[in-house]
């Protein structure tokens, strides 16, 4: 007999793991502290190159477009504004690469305690109708002989 219930929840568990499973799975592999900080490292070396591929068309556009001398140019001046441009980037693209992957670890570990919830709900449903089908099977006869301390004799 079909048990729409049992199916219900098997659905549940086989949508999850099709769509957001294999995901949850790899973030749960680490502890926050260790995902923010290896995908923060992440976001600051794309910032980075970045950064390099802005200051290198700034260059760029006063040696060819402005037609600034390349021995006129202040390059003391110029790599501290540019380390400075890396550094402020970094700072703030550090700060929200730390908010988005904090926040997605927790939606991932929400959705990875309800995911465990529903594994816990289906095998208690399969431990009560497998009870209730042994007992089916023994016709609700039970023979054996229990003391008070429930000791079979």
């Amino acid at each position: 007999m079909i048990d729409e219930k049992k199916i219900r929840l098997m659905t549940r568990l086989a949508i999850y793991d099709q769509h957001e499973g294999k995901e949850d799975q790899k973030i749960h592999n680490y502890y926050q502290s260790d995902y923010v900080y290896m995908n923060n490292w992440w976001t600051r070396i794309t910032v980075t190159i970045g950064c390099l591929i802005l200051l290198g068309w700034y260059f760029f556009n006063m040696v060819f477009i402005k037609k600034i001398s390349i021995v006129e140019i202040n390059y003391k001046a110029l790599g501290i504004k540019a380390v400075m441009f890396i550094l402020i980037n970094w700072l703030i693209y550090t700060l929200i690469s730390t908010y988005i992957y904090t926040r997605k670890y927790r939606q991932s570990q929400k959705r990875m305690k309800q995911y465990f919830h529903l594994l816990s709900t289906l095998e208690k449903y399969q431990n009560a109708t497998k009870i209730e089908e042994e007992l089916k099977e023994n016709h609700g006869t039970d023979i054996s002989v229990t003391r008070i301390d429930h000791r079979i004799l």
